[in-house]
């Protein structure tokens, strides 16, 4: 608003009481529009503006300016035509840029009367074809008995906020947050909604809800500290192996849980590493609220903001005591059964040792067939015998 129009506006609102409350008040919604505004909260902007009742006593302000014109002088008339333009341009411009769908409803048809650009083009029409449909043809959620009671929920008074799915010209379907209200004007009653496309907020909603079951129903240990070690979360499955409920654990340095048998260069090393805003891996023993102690493979890894500044650690933990304890027992196992092994080989050595010199110490000729009745061995006497000199020319030879 110029200082012109201020200036013809302060004048005129002194002739007429009813004219200065409406100023005052329609002074009072561009202040709220511009505050919302300034936020960038299109949806912000509209609530305030309706809820203050500045649209509808700027409606009502402009017909009183339009009955005094009658009498005004000619500054008077140009200063009140360069006021509604002025206003005009600016509730246009807030309409048309903003952000978020902005739609004008019949509440008798349900047609839209009218919708800015972040409507239909969001929904794939132009805007044209916006305003040949009604509500029914974008909702993919609610019936249009549905929807009609909940425009006769509206004439009672109050905002009506809810989340649900338009369609689109294309079929496809996108989630939406939208906010309703009743207004009347020229004798006839409109909604006006506002709603906003959250269908990446609910994707990521549901990965970030995803992760939070993962962390918390994983069977490994999860637990968070701040930048001084001082726990400030822990998942479900440390507090089932440490015994610790999450309110004895928060708050507190994961040292409590120490056993004292971790070496001391142990934690000298992850502190460098910290430091240093590496990731350390490596192992502690540690003891339980019963007082069980445990060995746990640890991976501690610095949390940075989008600026690369640490800001919290986090340490992912597996309880590999029993599988310590199984490979103790494997190993055990295996060198015993490498000692028999070794055992039962020199065994059978000697024993083969005594049979060769057996054979080879009797004058009789002997030779052996395996299954296909090919020679598989045979004495010094058999080699003499058949007239061999070498147990290989013999052997594997047919038997017959």
């Amino acid at each position: 608003m110029n200082d012109r129009t201020r200036e013809f506006l302060t004048r005129t609102a002194g002739r007429d009481p009813r004219l200065a409350a409406g100023i005052a008040a329609l002074a009072t919604g561009l202040a709220l529009l511009h505050a919302a505004w300034s936020f960038a909260d299109s949806a912000a902007a509209v609530r305030l503006a309706f809820a203050s009742g500045a649209l509808v006593t700027l409606a009502f302000t402009l017909v009183l300016w339009r009955d005094r014109r009658r009498d005004a002088t000619a500054d008077e008339r140009a200063a009140w035509a360069q006021t509604q333009a002025d206003l005009d341009a600016r509730l246009q411009a807030i309409v048309e840029q903003a952000p978020d769908a902005i739609e004008l409803v019949d509440a008798t048809t349900l047609r839209f009367v009218e919708a800015n650009p972040a409507s239909y083009e969001t929904l794939g029409y132009s805007r044209e074809e916006m305003l040949q449909l009604t509500v029914a043809d974008i909702q993919a959620q609610l019936a249009e008995p549905e929807i009609r009671a909940a425009v006769q929920t509206l004439r009672q008074g109050g905002t009506h906020v809810f989340e649900t799915q338009h369609r689109r010209k294309d079929g496809r379907t996108i989630d939406a947050r939208v906010s309703l209200r009743g207004l009347q004007m020229g004798g006839r009653e409109y909604i006006v909604g506002v709603w906003r496309d959250i269908s990446a907020e609910k994707a990521v909603a549901a990965r970030l809800r995803l992760l939070s079951l993962a962390v918390e129903q994983g069977p490994n240990m999860v637990l968070v500290t701040d930048l001084d070690a001082n726990i400030v979360y822990v998942n479900d499955a440390f507090v089932r192996i440490t015994g610790y409920p999450r309110a004895e654990a928060l708050g507190r340095k994961p040292s409590f849980l120490q056993s004292g048998k971790t070496p001391p260069e142990t934690y000298r090393a992850l502190w460098a590493c910290l430091r240093a805003g590496t990731i350390w891996r490596g192992e502690f023993v540690n003891r339980a609220k019963d007082g069980r102690e445990w060995i746990e493979e640890a991976t501690i890894v610095p949390l940075r903001d989008d600026d690369g500044r640490v800001f919290n650690y986090l340490a992912l933990k597996e309880d590999v005591t029993d599988k310590r304890e199984m490979a103790t027992e494997l190993e055990r196992h295996r060198a015993g059964l490498e000692r028999l092994v070794a055992m039962r080989t020199a065994a059978l050595a000697r024993k083969e040792a005594e049979w060769r010199l057996l054979l080879e110490s009797t004058g009789e000729g002997l030779f052996g067939i395996d299954s296909e009745e090919r020679i598989s061995f045979a004495n010094g006497a058999a080699l003499r015998l058949l007239g061999y000199e070498h147990a290989e020319q013999l052997i594997g030879r047919d038997s017959h």
